[in-house]
């Protein structure tokens, strides 16, 4: 699900929570007759269990695989801030930790969908230059 979705469903069962916690501490005096569907007891644990659902949702709020690109996207940086040269396997690694799709070919080619992110040569060592570049493509992408 996306992060929206997470924050809406979790805001809606807070403030569903907070009621039914509020809910279950009022009292009506006087002349007006109430009658109970649900006891104070049960409605202050469903409103803790809803509020407790709540934190759930905003704590998976950034997912596994969030997590997992924002880690590939600091050794993305960490790589270009240092200079340095790695393989074009290397390269293609990224690619694919990142969830693009690799087709091979004449070269290798990344796409994102349908857009075609770089092409990553297949012969020889890459230099500085095409290294660097053909990373900060990675990078842009995400």
């Amino acid at each position: 699900m996306e992060k929206i979705v997470y924050r809406t469903l979790s805001l809606i069962l807070f403030f569903l929570g907070v009621s039914f916690i509020i809910n279950s501490e009022a009292v009506i005096t006087g002349a007006v007759v109430s009658v109970s569907i649900i006891s104070s007891t049960f409605s202050s644990l469903i409103g803790f269990f809803l509020i407790l659902i709540s934190v759930i949702l905003l704590v998976l709020e950034e997912g596994g695989l969030e997590r997992k690109t924002r880690k590939i996207k600091q050794e993305i940086e960490k790589a270009i801030k240092n200079n340095r040269v790695g393989t074009y396997n290397e390269l293609i690694g990224y690619a694919k930790k990142l969830g693009y799709e690799v087709r091979s070919g004449k070269h290798w080619k990344v796409y994102k969908g349908n857009t075609k992110v770089t092409i990553i040569p297949v012969h020889g060592r890459p230099g500085k230059g095409l290294y660097r570049s053909i990373l900060k493509d990675l990078q842009d992408s995400i």
